[in-house]
């Protein structure tokens, strides 16, 4: 085969060395990627464990949300199964009932403290027994200044 430029040419040495290395290196890779004699077995989980790995982020003390209307957020947590949810720790009796209404119904909390002391921590923590899982220290603390309670 006579080739008439050098774009023919260019492009048949670009070719020949696409199947080149395919053929030497990513073919091969392949295959033994997915060789069955090489597989590892995994056990299966059940459906529920990994719905109860599922938690959101809410934000039940934001005014002028959707939030507001806690009973809909709290059937709407409720119909597509989630547990767990994370939200900040403020130093509201409203928010502190919601969170106990979820615990009501499984849906567990992790709340975010920023700034408050370990003693108001521990009185919250004991207040929301059976509806709260952790609590977090502050969070996105680098964007203003946390003073830390013992």
């Amino acid at each position: 085969m006579k080739l008439r430029n050098k774009s023919q040419r260019k492009s048949l040495h670009v070719a020949l060395f696409a199947a080149t290395l395919a053929s030497t290196t990513i073919f091969p890779i392949i295959a033994q990627q997915f060789n069955p004699a090489q597989a590892a077995t995994v056990p299966a989980k059940s459906a529920d464990s990994f719905v109860d790995s599922i938690g959101v982020n809410t934000h039940f003390t934001y005014g002028g949300t959707p939030y507001e209307r806690f009973d809909e957020m709290k059937s709407k947590l409720q119909d597509v199964g989630i547990r767990h949810i994370r939200d900040g720790g403020y130093n509201d009796p409203d928010f502190f009932n919601k969170l106990k209404n979820l615990g009501s119904v499984g849906i567990k909390s992790d709340i975010i403290f920023s700034g408050n002391s370990m003693g108001e921590v521990l009185d919250v923590v004991k207040s929301l027994s059976g509806s709260i899982e952790a609590v977090e220290g502050p969070n996105e603390s680098d964007l203003e200044f946390f003073q830390f309670l013992i």
